[in-house]
């Protein structure tokens, strides 16, 4: 038996240095996996600092477009109650402009009056002139007609005297 225990021994001794292998390698391999873990911490810390300074520019960002989009929202409410005033403004210009539009149509037609008119007063005026001129053209030829028949009156009422100058 003493070949048995030999090979017992022997055996005894393969498994002890196997096992201090596997010691000595799970102490480097604890040593690795640490170092691993260590390099993964790492990793992940410079991932996680990047990812929060990533998404600190994200929301300043954010910010700073969330304040243009106010203003660009401020300044289209102010254009559009622009928009507003100007059509009302633009209904009352253009009630404004039918207005001053009949009222032109009525001074046309006024002007179209006065003018007919004006061309009946040339026409009178002239008429009233011609008229006038055969008054004073009668009237000239009353006063001599007037002379005539007072000369004549003079002279019959002169002749009259002397026969009844003579008749007595």
């Amino acid at each position: 038996m003493p070949i048995k225990t030999e090979e017992k021994a022997l055996k005894t001794q393969t498994v002890a240095q196997g096992t201090e292998a596997v010691e000595n390698d799970s102490d480097g391999g604890t040593n690795l996996l640490t170092a691993i873990a260590i390099i993964l911490a790492i990793v992940f810390l410079v991932l996680a600092i990047l990812f929060f300074l990533k998404n600190r520019k994200l929301n300043d960002d954010l910010s700073t477009e969330k304040e243009k989009v106010e203003t660009v929202t401020q300044r289209y409410n102010q254009l559009q109650n622009q928009v507003t005033a100007l059509s009302g403004s633009n209904v009352n210009l253009d009630d404004s402009l039918v207005s001053a539009q009949r009222e032109m149509a009525e001074k046309v037609v006024l002007i179209e009056r006065l003018t007919v008119e004006n061309t009946n007063l040339k026409k009178i005026k002239d008429q009233l002139l011609q008229m006038e001129n055969i008054r004073n053209s009668t009237n000239d030829q009353l006063k001599k007609l007037y002379e005539s028949l007072r000369k004549s009156i003079d002279s019959t009422e002169a002749n009259n005297r002397n026969l009844q100058q003579r008749l007595r």
